[in-house]
């Protein structure tokens, strides 16, 4: 009996050192765990663009339409991507266009969840071609409900982290009806989250005009951001013909000033003095430029306005197409009023308004002043294969110490 004791505190002793030693293991797993999911998520901080550290966006539109095939280098440089379009039926229905179009999303959302960075995958709900389809639809609650229903089955079979609603716009007669659509979508996603259990909210974005004209016809705005998280406002083509009053004029794609109160700094101010909710607006860059043949008028004054007259027809060009297509951007001129890039060839009178480099660079020290939710790009698939464009806005420095309703604008209301 007395030979046992030393063999068991013997034991004992060994036990202890396997039990201190197992606890040490343990302790270093778990603080080896603890880091690696700070430094997973330090790298997921890192691969999104730096707006994102205080909730501002780089959203990119991909389109069904264009060649080039989305690439990875592309979609770490945005927040979110939104693929366009999942098109409307006169019965209610959404759905992809064709074979080709569904093939194009499959791929742009394969390929951004397998990055694993954080970035947002949208689907983007009707376009240009099929937007007079939304007024017999929102005015008829059996229709609407409809469309609601398909809009949340695509989300859900995708799994996708939201829906942007593209009516190319709600006038007078449907502003209270398309307040309906985006509320009850809005009460169906929130039904969606609780059944899903899902932790973070589905997102739901809208596009808004620039004219204030039909920003006030068709939209009731404050009402709209009770439901829809951010507005992404077409910022560009403010002398199309096919939306502005002004006939036969000729000017920048997308002026910051100048054009007869016809520009950014106008729309911006409208939208951001109405909601009071400057970080939940987000201004439209467009990667083609316009161009019109035959203008008249000289643009040599940079002290004046260059919106010119010309009986023309509008032409557009693609940013990857510029050179192709015969257009030299070496020789781009700067207008300072409106801070904008053109090209002027004297010999066929003919002016192309265009983003480059530096004009992109003045629109982001603009959003970054007016505290602004960031930048919607029309669309990341016209960009050159070195992605000289994105490669300037994806970076933008667009966090300062306002707070997120700052509003630094001079509002008469």
């Amino acid at each position: 009996m007395f030979s046992d004791r030393p063999r068991y505190s013997s034991d004992r002793n060994i036990l202890k050192r396997y039990l201190k030693t197992a606890l040490i293991v343990l302790s270093i797993l778990v603080i080896c765990g603890i880091v690696a999911l700070g430094l997973s998520n330090v790298t997921l901080l890192k691969t999104l663009p730096s707006a994102a550290s205080c909730g501002k966006r780089i959203v990119g539109y991909y389109t069904e339409w264009e060649a080039p095939e989305v690439t990875e280098n592309q979609l770490r440089k945005l927040t979110h991507v939104i693929f366009l379009f999942a098109a409307i039926y006169e019965d209610g229905s959404a759905r992809f266009w064709d074979e080709h179009g569904e093939s194009r999303f499959l791929t742009l959302k394969e390929m951004a969840k397998k990055l694993n960075t954080g970035l947002k995958v949208m689907i983007g709900v009707g376009g240009y071609m099929v937007s007079p389809r939304f007024g017999p639809i929102v005015s008829d609650s059996k229709l609407r409900k409809k469309l609601i229903s398909d809009i949340a089955s695509i989300i859900d079979e995708h799994d996708l982290d939201g829906v942007e609603i593209f009516w190319i716009f709600p006038g007078q007669t449907h502003k209270k009806y398309y307040l309906k659509l985006i509320r009850e979508l809005r009460e169906k996603l929130s039904q969606m989250e609780q059944i899903k259990n899902r932790a973070e909210a589905y997102i739901l974005s809208i596009v808004a005009p620039k004219f204030k004209v039909q920003l006030k016809n068709g939209y009731d705005l404050k009402r709209l951001l009770e439901y829809a998280d951010f507005i992404d406002v077409l910022t560009y083509d403010y002398f199309n013909k096919q939306y502005s009053s002004d006939r036969g004029v000729a000017g920048p794609t997308a002026p910051l000033y100048g054009g007869n109160g016809k520009n950014i700094e106008e729309t911006m101010k409208y939208l951001v003095c109405e909601t009071r909710e400057p970080t939940r607006i987000n201004m439209a860059i467009s990667f083609y430029g316009t161009f019109w043949h035959n203008v008249n008028g000289s643009l040599d004054d940079d002290s004046v306005d260059i919106w010119t007259p010309t009986e023309s027809n509008l032409h557009a060009v693609r940013w990857r197409e510029l050179e192709g297509d015969g257009w030299n951007k070496s020789s781009s001129l700067w207008h300072d009023k409106s801070k904008s890039s053109y090209i002027w060839i004297e010999e066929t009178k003919t002016f192309l308004g265009f983003e480059n480099e530096r004009s992109l660079e003045e629109k982001i020290k603009y959003a970054r002043d007016k505290n602004l939710g960031g930048f919607v790009i029309w669309a990341i698939d016209q960009d050159d294969d070195e992605n000289t464009l994105l490669n300037v806005l994806s970076p933008a420095s667009l966090c300062n110490e306002n707070d997120r309703r700052t509003v630094n604008y001079v509002c008469e209301n």
